[in-house]
């Protein structure tokens, strides 16, 4: 700890190169809240050196570290004895954001943290102004947007990913996540053109992730496929290269949904059971699995597999829909889409 003293010593009498030395000789016997600080001065250093790429890279480490010790403040613990020393570290990783990123990351650290202390709407009020003042950052447009969509504020949502298309365009994932949104507002044209401008932009990528993306934004409505063999070809193309990803299972969920789009339920009712042993503990991936097995067995024409699918899945969705804060908002509301697909058809044929 005496020569992370130091070189916060020196980092302040502004001899940055010394401060840079002692401080990653003296980060190799310490842990805790005394890291935190060496770190939060040591970005800081470098950043004063010139060393941009050691500085940002510091950073992150130094708030992941922030991150984990808050965590376990508020668990309780032998923590619970040093909060001051931790709010010390927090304001040195402050002003380093302050230094490194700006007036926009100190706006991020701000919501981040509100966010962290469950309470979510006082971060839309600090990134709705944060978003106003730095317009084009895109880390506060997404935060903005995800915290939005928590709270199931779907327009505003929809309007900030917009925001970050126009920003971001070849980022596949603001595609995706702007795709459910466009149906749920009722605005299908406006999905119908995000399809054709995906398939303009993405059609021809390498990247199986990309593909999966573009692919399962375009399979949401029964009718938008019709023509576009562009969306099969991507869908054919999600297939994992490396099994340690841990993709392997969304990628298949999006197969079935292709499968059950072109009329091969039996395929499509196969994929997805043979798919959904590996999805283990992940509520969203459930949820779409369980929306295609709906739909799949109704193709089949196997009503009470199907209900009993749709059973399954609207629980699930009904337990997250209660709360007022849902994380995965944008899986979660592709599987709403499909589900209320799966409903309709289910309802058409208890009818006829």
């Amino acid at each position: 700890q005496r020569m992370i003293c130091k070189g916060i010593y020196l980092y302040r009498t502004g001899r940055f190169s010394d401060a840079i030395d002692w401080i990653r000789q003296g980060l190799d016997g310490v842990r805790g809240s005394s890291q935190g600080r060496g770190m939060a001065v040591l970005a800081m250093a470098y950043h004063q050196n010139g060393q941009r790429d050691k500085a940002i890279e510091t950073l992150k480490s130094a708030e992941a570290l922030l991150a984990s010790g808050f965590d376990d403040l508020r668990a309780g613990g032998v923590l619970d004895r040093t909060w001051h020393d931790w709010l010390a570290t927090r304001l040195l990783h402050h002003e380093a954001v302050g230094l490194i990123r700006g007036q926009a990351g100190r706006y991020r650290l701000e919501a981040e943290v509100l966010m962290a202390e469950g309470r979510l709407d006082e971060a839309i009020d600090v990134l709705q102004n944060a978003t106003e003042v730095e317009s084009n950052d895109a880390e506060l447009l997404l935060l903005y947007a995800n915290a939005l969509g928590r709270r199931q504020r779907w327009g505003e949502t929809l309007a900030v990913i917009k925001r970050l298309i126009d920003l971001q365009p070849d980022q596949a994932v603001h595609w995706l996540r702007a795709a459910p949104l466009f149906i749920v507002t009722g605005d299908i044209e406006g999905y119908r053109k995000l399809c054709r401008d995906m398939l303009a932009r993405f059609s021809e990528t390498n990247s199986a992730e990309e593909a999966d993306k573009i692919a399962k934004a375009c399979l949401l409505l029964p009718d938008t496929t019709k023509d576009s063999p562009q969306v099969f070809a991507l869908a054919a193309r999600a297939i994992v290269a490396d099994p340690t990803t841990g993709l392997g299972p969304y990628f298949e969920a999006l197969r079935g949904l292709a499968d059950y789009r072109q009329q091969k339920h039996a395929e499509a009712t196969g994929r997805i059971e043979q798919n959904l042993p590996h999805v283990g503990n992940r509520a969203s991936l459930r949820e779409l699995n369980l929306a295609v097995l709906a739909l799949a067995h109704h193709g089949t024409g196997q009503t009470e597999k199907a209900q009993e699918a749709l059973q399954g899945l609207a629980q699930s969705i009904d337990a997250t829909l209660a709360g007022d804060d849902i994380e995965s908002w944008h899986d979660l509301l592709i599987a709403q889409i499909l589900r209320q697909e799966a409903e309709s058809l289910l309802k058409g044929e208890a009818a006829d």
